[in-house]
């Protein structure tokens, strides 16, 4: 005898003979409350043998390379900032040493790399600005791609926070 739990269009949780296993209903094979209208597995995905069907990696995550350039932190970021990659975000934009003197902070964030960014990177940024005011250090964005930018501009980072087109730009001001 087999149980389902989960909602029966979307991803089921299935325990059979064979053991717990999730399945994924196709939307594409036909109206989702038809009946007969799962994927075709190969049979050791059928029989259950599959304990997840979750990808936690993949193109959406975020790279994030910190260096230091003539006393300036360079944070370089590729892929997607949200809430399942800030914390790698947040790592790097922490002090890498407690004890070092960290009156004057300065951080050009790379955002050439950046596809997505959502509010849990702009309220990153603000924190980060926040922190660093009434202080002489500061943050700058360099290069965000167009759909990033649009994001920075709707909800006026770029009014207290300086972007520049490219890397060099930032670093040279």
């Amino acid at each position: 005898m087999s149980r389902t739990v989960g909602h029966p269009t979307l991803r089921s949780r299935t325990t059979s003979a064979n053991g717990p296993h999730t399945c994924i209903r196709s939307a594409t094979a036909g109206h989702p409350f038809q009946k007969n209208h799962w994927p075709k597995f190969p049979p050791n995905v059928a029989e259950g043998r599959v304990a997840d069907t979750h990808d936690t990696s993949g193109p959406g995550r975020l790279s994030v390379i910190r260096t230091v350039t003539d006393g300036i932190v360079v944070i370089s970021l590729r892929g997607e900032i949200d809430h399942h990659t800030i914390g790698h975000l947040q790592r790097a934009l922490a002090p890498e040493d407690a004890g070092a003197d960290s009156r004057v902070v300065r951080i050009v964030l790379d955002f050439s790399g950046v596809t997505f960014m959502d509010s849990t990177g702009v309220n990153a940024l603000i924190s980060v600005h926040r922190a660093l005011r009434g202080t002489p250090g500061w943050i700058r964005l360099a290069g965000p791609q167009p759909s990033v930018r649009r994001v920075i501009e709707l909800v006026g980072l770029d009014t207290f926070i300086d972007c520049y087109p490219t890397l060099h730009g930032a670093l040279a001001r």
